[in-house]
């Protein structure tokens, strides 16, 4: 999901009404780049594989965004990965109860006295 802020709907394509109201409007021009921008990370992280374009989503607007858009654009992105396929569990604490292995299969080194693993069987 990505929010812009001082942007109507018709702002997003060429040829609606100019119907926004509301402070610190930014126009067509500006909402169309910023759309291009980010529907092309988009397009080249799924289509292409480019999965560093995801970081355009993944982090925080203000402080990353693509180089053309206007540093008084305000832009708010939520992102959430298919954990089926873009999230690797590095330990899930369920899978592996050998202490010094990982439930991804790689080692674990302890230095603390009296651990325990065993499946989540929380109360609730």
């Amino acid at each position: 999901m990505t929010y812009l802020q001082g942007v109507g709907h018709n702002e997003f394509n060429c040829c609606g009404f100019d119907d926004a109201t509301g402070p610190d409007l930014i126009g067509r021009t500006e909402t169309q780049i910023v759309a291009k921008s980010y529907y092309l990370a988009l397009v080249r992280a799924y289509a292409d594989g480019d999965d560093p374009m995801l970081d355009y989503f993944s982090r925080r607007a203000d402080v990353f965004r693509p180089s053309a858009i206007a540093d008084h654009v305000v832009i708010a992105n939520t992102y959430r990965p298919d954990p089926a396929s873009q999230v690797r569990v590095l330990d899930d604490f369920q899978t592996e109860f050998a202490d010094d292995r990982s439930s991804s299969g790689d080692s674990v080194i302890l230095d603390v006295e009296g651990v325990y693993e065993s499946d989540l069987a929380d109360g609730n």
